[in-house]
């Protein structure tokens, strides 16, 4: 099954996984480089559960959580850190 990963889960994976990723100036080679590591996770990643939000995927060599919903990437964070709630 193709996955989509959108532009924006790329710039989480940066942010969150690889800020050394900045650094590679050109914008579209950034994108690339950070696709093939989230392309990478996801052949890692097993099944953990899913509800309406999306399926969750879990990575324990990557350490990654990852949520996908309509066969695309919505979120990428690090395993042990707790998502948002709508109590902020």
């Amino acid at each position: 099954m193709d996955i989509e990963i959108s532009n924006h889960v790329c710039k989480r994976f940066i942010e969150r996984f690889n800020p050394q990723l900045e650094t590679v100036t050109n914008y579209n080679d950034r994108l690339r480089l950070a696709k093939n590591a989230i392309n990478a996770i996801l052949k890692d990643a097993s099944y953990k559960s899913d509800d309406t939000r999306g399926i969750l995927l879990i990575s324990e060599t990557f350490k990654a959580k990852l949520i996908v919903k309509n066969k695309t990437v919505i979120t990428i964070t690090p395993l042990g850190k707790k998502n948002r709630t709508n109590e902020d």
